[in-house]
């Protein structure tokens, strides 16, 4: 479509960033991790697994058996929950799922929790062919994201050294 007064509608485009950092696969994202919530009026953290199959679980004890599972990924520009397919950028998003295949048991959760954040990388010490490393990810928390998201917190993601 042509404009009427091009001088007064100019046609802009958006230019997309150039990438700003290593591409994480979801294979340099397996591991253990320790999560760290942080909310308004409160604060947590647990151990975590990140499973190979993109999908995830606490490790550490909870009370009565409980656990909190859900599903994650990697990403560059959007989030696609319904996705089988392994991804790859610069961030990650956790999945805190109520019901379906992996899901949390034995805690009470009036909402499913979307985890997006950057991953960091370990500085220093490549010799370019060597995949990058984790060194933590960093983000928000949202519930509510696919109707009106309302976020809740922030969280961290560091890797459990051993």
């Amino acid at each position: 479509m042509t404009p009427a007064f091009p001088g007064l509608q100019p046609v802009v485009e958006n230019e997309k960033a150039a990438a700003s950092g290593p591409v994480f696969f979801t294979k340099d994202v397996v591991g253990e991790y320790t999560l760290e919530f942080r909310g308004s009026d409160s604060i947590s953290a647990y151990d975590v697994a990140l499973y190979s199959n993109r999908t995830w679980e606490t490790t550490s004890p909870m009370a009565g058996g409980a656990r909190l599972a859900g599903t994650w990924n990697v990403f560059d520009d959007s989030v696609d929950l319904a996705s089988g397919i392994a991804g790859e950028g610069g961030r990650l998003w956790i999945w805190l799922r109520r019901f379906g295949a992996a899901r949390s048991s034995g805690v009470h959760l009036t909402h499913d929790r979307l985890y997006l954040g950057r991953i960091s990388p370990v500085s220093g010490g490549g010799d370019g062919d060597e995949r990058p490393r984790v060194r933590r990810v960093a983000g928000q928390v949202a519930i509510g994201w696919s109707t009106e998201p309302a976020f809740i917190g922030s969280f961290r993601l560091r890797p459990k050294f051993e």
